[in-house]
């Protein structure tokens, strides 16, 4: 298979890249001491988003991966997602919260990282057997956070409530790792979960896709500027265009206003 990246090759991007396989992405203790949040559940105590290094990191990994086909990287990776999946409970959730305080603070963002995570180590997987594995694994996780949240049925959390944090936008980024899924297994039920979130608005009180739309306001205007959670929400809107090639979804990530013209800067 071809690299990804033709340019790793050259110069000061290979001494980067390998600087970080050896001083970060090879060290097992720090694989270790990520996957360990979840079956300690970590975050309980404050309510915060070590769940989210595991995920990250094994995205920024795998195309370091892609880029290298670095070997013992690539052993590195795959002893971590197996110890992960270890960490799945019978319910299917692979959470840095316990039962009694999920869907609060940075569950469900921390949730979307173990998704992405996956996603991107099934991308780079050779073993058929291992593949298969993480395939179940992500449909239970991501089943179980269906059967909570929504707007149809009893005992169901509306996504924008399931955090107190910038109104909900940070969990409304699960949209992406939902289009992937839907793209893997074809179960539409995942793109309805994606439909679903993107209906929602993806924040409290505020539809930043509807905003996005109408193309009259900045996101820094929007009631909730946090840009990183914003952007993750505007990436998992591409993201359902990519799947449906629905237009007007692709509008509702242009975050310009209209008119709009670039600033001419002083020479």
């Amino acid at each position: 298979m071809a690299k990804a990246y033709s340019i790793y090759d050259s110069g000061n991007i290979k001494r980067m890249t390998d600087f970080i396989i050896s001083e970060q992405l090879t060290d097992e203790e720090l694989w270790e001491l990520f996957a360990n949040q979840f079956s300690e559940h970590t975050d309980v105590a404050d309510l915060g988003w070590r769940g989210e290094y595991w995920g990250k990191t094994m995205r920024g990994a795998c195309l370091i991966y892609k880029a290298t086909r670095d070997a013992k990287l690539y052993g590195v990776l795959e002893k971590s997602v197996e110890r992960l999946l270890c960490a799945q409970d019978a319910d299917g959730r692979i959470s840095t919260y316990d039962k009694k305080n999920e869907f609060k603070g940075w569950d469900v963002w921390c949730r979307k990282y173990v998704a992405i995570g996956l996603e991107y180590f099934f991308d780079i997987c050779k073993d058929e057997a291992l593949k298969k594995l993480i395939i179940n694994a992500l449909k239970k996780h991501c089943d179980y956070m269906i059967e909570h949240i929504g707007a149809d049925g009893e005992n169901k959390i509306s996504i924008t409530e399931t955090s107190e944090i910038w109104g909900g936008m940070n969990s409304s980024s699960l949209l992406k790792p939902y289009v992937v899924l839907f793209g893997i297994t074809k179960d539409e039920k995942y793109l309805d979960f994606a439909r679903y979130i993107l209906e929602e608005g993806g924040s409290k009180g505020f539809d930043i896709f509807e905003a996005a739309y109408n193309r009259e306001l900045m996101p820094y205007e929007y009631p909730y500027k946090k840009a990183y959670e914003m952007i993750a929400c505007f990436d998992g809107a591409l993201e359902y265009y990519k799947a449906t090639g629905e237009k007007n979804i692709l509008r509702r990530a242009n975050v310009l206003p209209k008119p709009f013209s670039l600033p001419i800067l002083p020479r």
